[in-house]
């Protein structure tokens, strides 16, 4: 699958039963910018597959039944902004599944079933803002998993943490978490960011909290 002469003369939007094609003019040419492919019953990203769009910008493959991802699946997608994989059924991201879209914004993971994400999967994603990784069965977060990232939001509720390494936040500013869910029983609101301005921490096993000094204010905490 890849831009070709032929998508010149194809609508601005081209329906295939719920999955579509969004393309864009550039440069004076139709080029393929998002691509849509839920519901599609897939249990296997078929070997042949090979996705080349350069100009992609959004991709979903989300509501599928994929338990495995190739590493190479987005390395030809190098303006890739936004990718949901959620509501699979993943156990894995592979270390270097996303190393060749620093352009990335927007990863959505939720709904899956991975446990633990390798140290390095996302830390060259200086543009990430959003991490999606709600209702997987991760029980261990690596101190390094988020470090160097611009993010704005994280989603890590109904998981199975039970702790937050020490310095888990060091160089990151978040604005929105969600630790809903978890198995925490200790918070150290002196650990997290100082941008952070809404926390949710509900449904957790909490006897435990420490504030710092001087004490965190929040917009919304639950």
């Amino acid at each position: 699958m890849d831009d070709t002469p032929q998508i010149d003369h194809v609508m601005e939007v081209l329906g295939i039963s719920r999955n579509q094609f969004v393309v864009r003019r550039v440069n004076g040419k139709i080029r393929v910018v998002e691509l849509y492919l839920p519901e599609m019953r897939m249990v296997e990203i078929p070997p042949a597959l090979k996705l080349n769009f350069p100009f992609l910008e959004k991709i979903s493959l989300e509501l599928n039944d994929l338990s495995e991802i190739p590493e190479n699946l987005f390395a030809k997608l190098p303006n890739l902004k936004e990718v949901n994989l959620s509501r699979n059924r993943i156990e894995e991201i592979p270390k270097k599944l996303f190393w060749h879209n620093r352009q990335l914004r927007y990863i959505y993971l939720g709904e899956n079933r991975i446990k633990q994400i390798e140290e390095g999967t996302f830390n060259h994603l200086r543009y990430l803002e959003v991490l999606d990784l709600h209702r997987n069965a991760m029980h261990e977060l690596l101190p390094t998993l988020i470090r160097t990232l611009a993010l704005e939001r994280l989603d890590l509720s109904n998981n199975e943490i039970g702790n937050i390494p020490p310095n888990f936040f060091q160089g990151v500013e978040l604005s929105k978490l969600n630790l809903k869910g978890n198995r925490l029983k200790e918070v150290d609101f002196s650990e997290f960011p100082s941008m952070l301005d809404t926390v949710i921490l509900s449904e957790n096993q909490i006897h435990r909290i420490k504030f710092g000094t001087p004490q965190k204010k929040f917009d919304r905490l639950q």
